[in-house]
């Protein structure tokens, strides 16, 4: 039963990001590309924070240190996501 999980989870969140990419569309109509960009990663902040504190709260593991090294490689992840978000959303308009 437990080993199933992921494929029923992959359907979930596969399902999920249809319907978010489709929402976001629409907002891109009002918005703009730039727009429709900032609401996903602005709205979706709270919900990675939320995570974070659950994970730490669950595992009692301190947040880990944050390295210069660590902080390029999440600011450049983070860049990467924003641009390839603006360009999902470009293509969808065409």
């Amino acid at each position: 039963m437990i080993a199933g999980l992921w494929a029923v989870f992959t359907v979930l969140a596969a399902g999920g990001q249809s319907l978010r990419n489709a929402l976001q569309r629409e907002l891109t109509k009002t918005l703009g590309t730039v727009g429709a960009t900032h609401v996903r990663f602005l709205y979706g902040l709270p919900f990675g924070l939320l995570f974070l504190a659950v994970v730490i709260a669950v595992s009692g593991q301190p947040i880990p240190a944050i390295t210069w090294r660590a902080l390029a490689w999440t600011l450049s992840g983070a860049l990467t996501q924003i641009i390839g978000t603006a360009l999902l959303l470009l293509a969808m308009k065409e």
